[in-house]
């Protein structure tokens, strides 16, 4: 092996463990805001779940309008790295300017700003972990990411739900926002992005390339009902079983600190499996086909919180895992969809605009269904998002 190849590897295998450890930091730091923003703590018991709904949504409508000039901004500029940091700084600044007030229209206005820095940092973040992938590891890699996604996650969201039982909200808004800006630090840092510049296609035909693309529209009718799914846990999951089911911090914590460690630990091992085996629908599959079983599960979970340890713990594990087959494999897909290296940040900003669609659909009809329905309703509503996503991956 050549020196220059040596470099080149251990370069690749550098910046993809600093991608790894910051994306961890943000998702961590994030996913405790929005536990802290979406708890009967903050916001209070008066506000309508449809209020709640359409407040959490607004970020994601920001974003969404962002995502695809962040994504085209990166690949056009050929520098990642700079358009990352400047999403990290923004968000870093909202989540500071959380814990100043709990005013409606003021957090509207703040939620505006929160989404164009989130629109900034997960296509450009996205765009270099692509970058660090080949034909061969993409959907290892895109475990990798989803792994550091997902315990952020875990991290985060369970820090906010535990926290709030010490703390008050402002502190933990706090907190997250210092950890944004030395992740922020640790990227300018030590992040290396070397480039070879190279012709890159107007803006306008580098959005037609990616939109156009016939596979990736088939893939988009997989994604959007599955971000709706997250996005209804990730709004209501928590508000759901402390105000149904009187569950404490500690006891929410236990339940989703079982589902999430499982999907962590098994998520670069399907990433894995996906690139050895060269296929990815049946991992997709898979991961969709264990929605049903882990959603079935929400409607009588206030019966085995007591009994985490007993029978129901050996299903808990294998449903996380078995979910875990689904990220990696439809993000290394999206990989390969895309024509060439330089429209990954193109890609990279669809991607994040289905995600932000997903995330105004998801709460809104979540908070309609709670309302109208209760439980059921919820329930009813994530089954037929998970019907839609499988009829979707059996038809690309």
């Amino acid at each position: 092996m050549s020196n220059s190849s040596f470099s080149i590897r251990f370069h690749q295998s550098r910046n993809l463990s600093i991608l790894l450890f910051t994306t961890f930091l943000l998702r961590f730091s994030g996913y405790m805001a929005i536990s802290v923003f979406a708890s009967k703590h903050y916001l209070g018991m008066e506000i309508p779940n449809v209020g709640i709904g359409i407040l959490l949504s607004t970020s994601p409508i920001s974003e969404l309008c962002c995502v695809s000039f962040f994504g085209i901004l990166a690949d056009r500029l050929q520098n990642r790295k700079i358009v990352l940091l400047i999403g990290m700084v923004i968000t870093a600044f909202c989540l500071f300017l959380y814990s100043l007030t709990n005013n409606l229209m003021v957090l509207f206005f703040i939620a505006i700003l929160h989404g164009i820095g989130a629109a900034a940092q997960v296509t450009a973040c996205l765009a270099l972990f692509a970058s660090h992938s080949t034909r061969n590891t993409v959907s290892f890699t895109m475990g990798l990411f989803d792994a550091a996604t997902f315990g952020g996650f875990l991290f985060g969201y369970s820090c906010g739900a535990l926290g709030l039982e010490y703390y008050a909200p402002e502190i933990l808004f706090r907190i997250a926002s210092l950890i944004k800006i030395i992740s922020a630090l640790f990227i300018f840092l030590f992040l290396i992005e070397k480039h070879e510049k190279k012709v890159i296609s107007p803006p306008l035909k580098l959005f037609k390339d990616i939109i156009g693309n016939k596979n990736i529209q088939k893939l988009s009718i997989v994604w959007i009902p599955v971000m709706c799914l997250a996005s209804i846990v990730l709004t209501f999951g928590k508000r759901v079983l402390e105000i149904e089911y009187g569950l404490t911090g500690f006891e929410f914590t236990s339940l989703f600190v079982i589902y999430l460690l499982s999907v962590i630990v098994a998520l670069p091992f399907f990433g894995k499996a996906s690139d050895k085996l060269r296929v990815k629908k049946p991992f997709m599959i898979l991961g969709l086909f264990s929605f049903f079983i882990l959603i079935s599960t929400l409607g009588i979970s206030s019966f085995f919180v007591g009994n985490l340890a007993s029978y129901y713990l050996p299903l808990l594990i294998i449903i996380g895992c078995c979910c875990s087959a689904f990220p990696p494999a439809a993000l290394g897909m999206l990989v390969e969809f895309t024509p060439e290296e330089e429209e990954y940040g193109t890609s990279m900003g669809v991607y994040a605009f289905i995600f932000g669609l997903g995330m105004i659909i998801g709460p809104f009809f979540a908070g309609i269904a709670l309302d109208a329905y209760q439980i059921p309703g919820l329930i009813g509503l994530c089954f037929l998002f998970t019907l839609i996503s499988v009829v979707g991956t059996i038809n690309l």
